[in-house]
């Protein structure tokens, strides 16, 4: 079954998207603790990625 991350700070868009791929009986994470974005990402291993573009100065995906 194919996988999805998603990371975004908007929680009503994050659940929109969710609901939506549900429905298509896809796999979905999102983030649950913005220090470790790329530990959780490391973790889940997703097929696909969905990510703001501007996310907030405390989320280092860099680290």
């Amino acid at each position: 079954m194919n996988k999805i991350m998603i990371i975004d700070d908007d929680p009503i868009l994050v659940h929109e998207i969710v609901t939506e791929f549900k429905k298509w009986h896809l796999l979905v994470s999102t983030v649950q603790d913005w220090e470790n974005v790329v530990k959780e990402f490391i973790q889940y291993h997703p097929d696909l990625v969905i990510m703001d573009v501007k996310l907030p100065k405390f989320c280092k995906l860099g680290n």
